[in-house]
């Protein structure tokens, strides 16, 4: 079998987010968050802020392309 292009597992997907509360910024991976599936507004993933606490919100359907 040959490789024509690597994917990626969706777990190890890259996600960035911005801290509404103390504007910190954060990249994570799928698995250090949590998703949620909501048709009436979009999917999003949520992880919490290291500084403030409060979560931290990014959309589902839009992870960090490398």
């Amino acid at each position: 079998m040959k490789i024509i292009r690597a994917g990626t597992p969706e777990t190890m997907r890259i996600f960035e987010g911005e801290c509404i509360h103390c504007h910190t910024q954060v990249e994570f991976y799928q698995h250090e968050g949590k998703v949620t599936y909501d048709q009436k507004e979009g999917d999003y993933i949520t992880v919490v802020c290291p500084i403030c606490g409060k979560n931290i919100y990014a959309d589902y359907r839009k992870p960090k392309v490398s």
